[in-house]
């Protein structure tokens, strides 16, 4: 980026410029004869779970994706982050391209682990909530990073639309929860979209079926972004109050039920533009009262029609 190497190689194939023997060649020749130069390794080691194909089975053996719902989104978090690693070690195994030994390996984990019910990454017989959709969501960008197929996509799509629908009003935490849905969806829109469907669901009449029903959907995600919404147009984090931080660092006052720019953007913004990429709308015009009034100093403005 910019021109620039990394300092180090990293697990991604990009090639560093560091020599850790120039630093101390410079101290020596400032009169410190006290060390002598020692090769710095330039080399990032690659994760040790990564090294090899029994190393990553037995680190994929010991995730515990069914300890809870709350534990598909931790690991679905976990192996998206890892996922281009995943990607670039495949490389390196197999420089021809032929085989991608880890990626397969972790498709069939994840395959195996999928609840046949609900399409979702929890134990068989539990309850769909937005801690398994929100697993879901993360495990679906690993699918798409790794250019594989979700399976079963017509029960996540289905489930997403029934935590939609079905949700009672104390069920959507925070803002995050609606925006979840969307982008849950349009991210299995992308996927199937890019690598086809493998489970022999005819997925383009579903998704006609969503856009059929879109008013609907609509019309209940704007119930659900009004719970956030506070007097001056502005949203909050959780219904009733503001989240104190974000990503560790102070936002807002604690306690206070205040929108923030973080809330706002991501129940009205975010919200409506995975919503709307879902349902296929490329160009959506919003007018509200700024543009009331705008309108009306334009026509107020025009000059008298002169008739020729």
């Amino acid at each position: 980026m910019f021109g620039f190497n990394p300092t180090y190689n990293t697990p991604l194939g990009d090639v560093g410029d560091y020599d850790g023997d120039i630093l101390v060649k410079n101290y020596l020749k400032n009169g410190n004869n006290n060390i002598k130069p020692t090769n710095i390794a330039k080399t990032s080691s690659v994760a040790s779970h990564l090294q090899t194909v029994e190393k990553f089975q037995e680190y994929l053996d010991g995730l515990d994706i069914h300890k809870s719902n709350y534990a598909s989104y931790t690991i679905g978090n976990e192996l998206a982050a890892q996922a281009n690693q995943v990607v670039a070690r495949d490389k390196a195994l197999d420089p021809t391209g032929k085989t991608t030994p880890l990626t397969d390996i972790l498709i069939n984990w994840l395959n195996s682990k999928q609840d046949s019910t609900t399409g979702f990454w929890i134990k068989a017989g539990k309850e769909v909530e937005f801690n398994a959709l929100n697993g879901a969501f993360k495990i679906i960008c690993v699918y798409t990073t790794l250019k594989r197929c979700v399976s079963q996509p017509s029960k996540i799509l289905n489930n997403s639309i029934k935590l939609l629908m079905n949700s009672e009003q104390k069920d959507f935490v925070n803002v995050c929860y609606l925006y979840n849905i969307w982008y849950t969806i349009e991210m299995l829109k992308e996927n199937i979209t890019q690598f086809g469907d493998q489970s022999g669901v005819n997925m383009n009449n579903w998704f006609n079926n969503v856009l059929s029903n879109a008013k609907t959907y609509i019309d209940r995600s704007l119930e659900v972004v009004k719970y956030f919404i506070k007097e001056d147009g502005s949203s909050s984090y959780n219904q009733n109050q503001t989240s104190a931080t974000s990503q560790g660092l102070p936002v807002a006052v604690a306690g206070t039920n205040e929108g923030d720019v973080n809330a706002t953007t991501i129940n009205l913004n975010g919200v409506m533009s995975h919503m709307f990429n879902v349902l296929g709308f490329d160009h959506i015009y919003q007018f509200g009262e700024a543009e009331r009034i705008q309108f009306l100093l334009a026509v107020s403005n025009l000059k008298p029609v002169e008739k020729q």
